[in-house]
């Protein structure tokens, strides 16, 4: 059977016998050969008539190019003669196809590298197109404002949610606000339809008028009715698969906590970039709280306002800072300042206490566009300098194609036209990557893309745009050194590539300085996530269940339930609060006693109860805990930390009192101090905190420290309880330590991404460094032979061939130590507590990065340390 390679590779040995050829005209006969070939083919010839009818021609050419070689060696190059580059496309392109079917393993490391780093580019580039556009889908997005309290509120900027009155009253009384609607969290509801029967998360209370100021999409029902009536709930399509499959919900009932609602709209599902995420929104007049429209004591509402074209925020946000005063007393109105925050604006810009869910950093936005970006440059290094490291070999075609008559512009084209075909090709494999890649790369941005993200026409449109320019950007420095050879030295094979070996080491410096500052950026993430994690939090979070109280029963029986629990020895402690470390402590306003208004600290406040400080392990340092023999230690008594009498000032704090007016609390004595615990995440400091005991009606969650022998029985006897007491609730309980874990859900993507990005950029840089070795090695194969004929031992040869790298590391880590020294310190200021870059950190980065380079080119050069001398000097 006809072989095309083999008849070739016949035919070109022939030609080598020929006196007056030298390599470069050989190969430029075989492009001759290949044309013809495809040419015959296309005319209906198979592939060994085509070859044996084109071969019969090439006699006449061989003569004729050994003729023009012997001439370019005597006279001068003629003059070029101008031809269209895009006359000259089809061929380039075969040309480059075939300089990839030639050098083969030369091939491979550069389309892989290259499209290792465009599938990363493209995949960060979806990332940060999504957290550019959060909220901007919404019609009128550019006019809609969050009204907030910006006043710091215990160590951070302001509050996100006010009182219930706010928005209303800026509706009425501000001429440029056009509507306002509010959100209150729905909390997790238990949803019945038939034998579906579920906790539903992500619900708000909603106003009427959420459908005119925000861009929900409605499939069925009135925008304008649809949430005005008290029971009434829209849903979107999520939810109502569940308990509707294959029907319109709409006018139908659904039953929510024992309660039956009337579906009242259908909503297309909401974007996953929208800081409000929900699956269900339920009338505001279905809220029934006593003090919904108090301007002090409930400040639970998420409020938007809409306003009219051309109006300025920070003109409403005065107006309404004036109107305060007349609602909420001047002497109150150091706790208050009205602010105004763009609905785009609030995900990357705003990190108040109490927002609707964590929001992110433009920082992060920058950081990952960075990483992005390096990575993709490490692979156009890669290709940059292979390429120049392989123009000698080309240098005769280029002589040939110059004597021919090829012009400078010309011949830039071409090998710019190369290296946009190798990276094309390279955005083929790229993009089959990214969609393979898509589920890894949710995990570790915590994201949940689908392939459409994946494909959207503005991506795809950066990923066309970034083709062109990574060829051009990969191409430029190769297409402008190979098209400057002179064709007489080219044919003569006296090239000298003038200063290209230091342009290498610079690239080869660049691309591990980038390696070298991810690796060190890596290692301070993963040390400071490390050293919040395992840090001494002032009380224990290991081995407790948290319990969402669903039913009354569990709150009114609360004691006889803790008895119940404890029967069980692998139950060590159990107590009932309103609420528990990790922020969601409250925000009362608190009056202590003999502190003028205006020099009160911020204190924050747990609703507990006589078991808390022993379950959560917390330490008293001075006075006493609540005790039950104690009767006045219900609602009226209060425990402090340390930070609070300090902020104080109380030298003997248990000879003070502290009232909580807004709910009737006190003035109730301090009977305790604890050490200071961190009852929020390590980026905010401790804050003054108190404990007091509330009545029953305050408490919403178990606490539950169970031993860390036998956790699944001990799980099995706290179901068993819940069941006995609350057979209508289904039993569901977390634990604490993946709660307070998730405080850390942002350091803990960045952590996730730094660390596939650093093993990438590691990957790229030692396939590069691997290829460059290769070629360095082919080219001092005489050298090496010689070495070995004097006597060089293989460790002095593989030092030889390290050394170079060695410095060029070394340059790298002088640069980029300092660089990202700083940076990663000012990413550690984010932080209150927080880890130091010490010595140990710096010196296992430096070990990684120079362990990558001898890595990298100790193969290519051990295999010439070890060949044969004698094949080696034949070989030249």
């Amino acid at each position: 059977m006809f072989n095309l390679e083999n008849a070739i590779k016949e035919w070109r040995k022939k030609l080598k016998k020929h006196p007056n050829l030298e390599p470069g005209v050989i190969e430029e006969l075989e492009m001759h050969l290949f044309d013809k070939i495809d040419s015959l083919k296309s005319e209906g010839l198979s592939e060994e008539e085509a070859f044996k009818k084109a071969s019969e021609k090439i006699p006449g050419a061989i003569d004729a190019l050994a003729s023009e070689f012997l001439k370019a060696k005597k006279k001068p190059v003629i003059k070029g003669t101008r031809v269209s580059f895009w006359m000259l496309m089809p061929n380039y392109y075969k040309v480059a196809l075939r300089q990839i079917y030639r050098q083969k393993g030369y091939s491979m490391i550069n389309i892989l590298g290259l499209a290792v780093g465009i599938a990363t580019t493209i995949l960060i580039m979806m990332y940060v197109k999504h957290e550019l556009t959060y909220d901007t889908f919404h019609t009128n997005s550019d006019r809609i404002y969050r009204l907030v309290n910006m006043n710091p509120t215990s160590g951070q900027q302001g509050i996100a949610k006010v009182t219930g009155p706010w928005g209303l009253t800026a509706n009425e009384n501000i001429p440029e606000v056009e509507n306002v609607t509010r959100f209150v969290f729905f909390t997790t509801p238990l949803v019945q339809r038939g034998e579906n029967i579920n906790y539903e998360v992500s619900g708000f209370y909603a106003d009427a008028s959420v459908f005119e100021v925000f861009g929900y999409e409605m499939i069925s029902g009135n925008p304008e009715t649809a949430l005005v009536n008290p029971n009434s709930v829209a849903l979107t399509e999520q939810v109502a698969d569940i308990y509707f499959p294959n029907e319109n919900p709409v006018g139908k009932a659904l039953t929510m906590n024992g309660t039956e609602y009337t579906v009242t709209a259908l909503l297309k599902d909401i974007p996953a970039n929208t800081h409000i995420s929900f699956r269900y929104l339920v009338s505001m007049s279905t809220l029934n709280h006593p003090d919904k429209d108090d301007w002090i004591r409930w400040n639970q509402f998420y409020t938007y306002l809409l306003l009219a074209e051309g109006v300025s925020a920070d003109v409403v946000a005065d107006k309404f800072q004036q109107l305060l005063p007349t609602y909420i007393g001047e002497e109150a109105m150091p706790r208050y300042k009205a602010g105004m925050q763009l609905i785009s604006d609030i995900h990357l810009n705003s990190d108040l206490f109490r927002e609707i869910t964590p929001n992110s950093n433009i920082t992060y936005v920058y950081a990952f566009s960075a990483i992005a970006l390096l990575i993709l440059l490490i692979a156009c290094v890669n290709f940059t300098n292979l390429a120049t490291a392989k123009a000698m070999n080309r240098a005769r075609e280029i002589g040939i194609r110059k004597s021919a008559g090829a012009l400078r512009s010309t011949l830039r084209a071409q090998f710019l036209g190369e290296s946009i075909v190798y990276t094309f090709i390279s955005s083929v494999i790229a993009i089959g990557l990214a969609i393979a890649a898509l589920s890894l790369f949710n995990q570790i941005t915590l994201q949940s893309f689908t392939i459409s993200d994946l494909l959207d026409v503005r991506l795809v449109s950066w990923v066309l745009v970034l083709i062109v320019l990574i060829g051009i950007l990969s191409g430029s420095y190769p297409a402008f050194l190979l098209s400057g050879f002179k064709p007489i030295q080219s044919l003569k094979g006296q090239i000298k590539l003038s200063g290209s070996s230091t342009v290498r080491g610079g690239l080869v410096i660049f691309q591990f300085a980038i390696t070298t500052g991810l690796i060190l950026a890596t290692s301070v993430v993963i040390q400071q996530l490390n050293y919040v994690q395992n840090q001494d939090l002032g009380f224990d979070k290991e081995q407790l269940v948290i319990l969402r109280i669903r039913d009354n029963s569990l709150r009114e029986q609360a004691d006889t339930f803790k008895e119940e629990l404890l029967r069980n020895p692998a139950i060590i402690n159990a107590s009932i609060s309103a609420n528990f470390p990790g922020g969601t402590d409250y925000g009362i306003p608190s009056q202590p006693e003999g502190i003028p208004e205006d020099q009160r600290p911020p204190m924050r406040i747990l609703a507990v109860d006589h078991e808390f400080i022993d379950t959560f392990g917390m330490e008293v340092v001075q006075g006493r805990n609540f005790s039950r023999n104690i009767p006045t230690d219900t609602f009226g008594s209060v425990i402090i930390n340390q930070e609070a009498a300090k902020q104080l000032g109380w030298e003997n704090p248990l000879n003070h009192r502290i009232a909580i007016e807004g709910i009737d609390f006190g003035p109730a004595p301090v009977i305790g101090v604890l050490e200071d615990f961190h009852f929020r995440s390590f980026r905010e400091t401790i804050a003054p905190i108190m404990l007091f005991i509330p009545t029953t009606e305050w408490y919403t969650y178990y606490t539950i420290r169970i031993s860390p022998e036998n956790v699944e029985e001990s799980l099995a006897h706290i179901q068993d309880t819940w069941e006995k007491f609350d057979p209508v609730n289904p039993f569901s309980s977390i634990f604490f330590d993946s709660y307070y874990q998730g405080l850390y859900y942002q350091e803990q993507s960045t952590q996730n991404l730094l660390n596939y990005s650093t093993m990438l950029a590691i990957i790229i840089s030692a396939i590069g460094l691997f290829g460059l070795a290769s070629f360095i090695t082919e080219k001092r194969t005489k050298e090496i032979g010689i070495r070995k004929v004097l006597g060089a031992s293989v460790k002095e040869v593989v030092f030889m061939m390290g050394k170079q790298f060695t410095k060029f590391v070394a340059i790298s880590l002088l640069i980029a130590i300092p660089v990202a020294y700083f940076g990663m310190g000012k990413w550690l200021e984010s932080f209150a507590y927080k880890t130091n870059i010490n010595g140990v950190t710096i010196l296992i980065t430096a070990a990684s990065v120079f362990g990558i380079a001898w890595i990298s080119v100790s193969y290519q050069s051990i295999k010439a340390a070890l060949s044969n001398p004698i094949n080696s000097l034949r070989s030249e």
